[in-house]
């Protein structure tokens, strides 16, 4: 994950509080003296106890700018991962025209971006042009591609 795979949004009080993801905080507790919590797994990190010449190996692990959680302490646990839920995602490879048909993606996805990003993944010059989250996942390929095109080309565009 790179520094701007992941931006934090910290509360605006006296004490900043975030969840980060689990090996980030793994990271912290490795390299960093903090304070853990023995039944939350929380951590608190006291930024006023860190100087200058460790935050660039502050900012490496916490993987962003950390001059943004201020100079008090800082209130940290592991994200819990979202579940992964059915998408189509409906496309055209480069040699298509606009009038034929999509083919479909279909995959198992945190959300809509993270089901586009294993569609490209899987067809590198795909153009994405529709995403449909699947609420039933019983319905087979047929219903779901079904659904879709008619989402798709109903759509008030």
């Amino acid at each position: 994950m790179t520094k701007q795979d992941y931006v934090p949004r910290p509360q605006l009080c006296e004490a900043v509080a975030l969840g980060i993801p689990a090996d980030r905080l793994e990271a912290l507790q490795v390299h960093f003296e903090v304070y853990t919590s023995s039944d939350t797994r929380e951590i608190i990190l006291d930024m006023s106890a860190i100087g200058e010449e460790q935050m660039p190996e502050l900012e490496e692990a916490l993987g962003f700018d950390a001059s943004v959680l201020g100079s008090g302490l800082v209130n940290l646990w592991a994200e819990s991962p979202q579940p992964l839920q059915s998408y189509a995602v409906l496309y055209r490879d480069p040699e298509q025209s606009v009038l034929d048909p999509p083919t479909m993606f279909r995959c198992q996805a945190e959300d809509c971006d993270h089901a586009e990003e294993q569609c490209l993944f899987a067809n590198l010059e795909a153009d994405v042009i529709w995403i449909v989250h699947v609420n039933d996942d019983e319905m087979d390929d047929v219903e779901v591609i079904e659904r879709a095109l008619k989402m798709y080309y109903t759509a008030d565009i």
